[in-house]
């Protein structure tokens, strides 16, 4: 059975250049290279997927799993 593993920083931090956090931006997770939309997870056992995008929370964070699989993550602001 796979199991997923935590992001590089497992609570990411998503800031603009000022150091504002991106309150209410997303995060789209694809197949690296591609446009094909890739599953991301709240937990290790990937039970319960994120929303794809995934919204980030008022202070620009949001705790992602990864399936073992080669993405591509695109932020977007609010």
């Amino acid at each position: 059975m796979a199991v997923a593993t935590l992001m590089p920083v497992p609570k990411q931090f998503f800031v603009d250049g000022n150091g504002t956090p991106y309150a209410g931006g997303t995060l789209d997770f694809y197949a690296s290279g591609g446009t094909t939309r890739l599953a991301a997870y709240t937990d290790a056992a990937m039970a319960v997927a994120l929303a794809n995008p995934a919204t980030l929370d008022a202070s620009g964070r949001l705790t992602v799993y990864l399936a073992p699989a080669a993405y591509r993550v695109i932020l977007k602001d609010s």
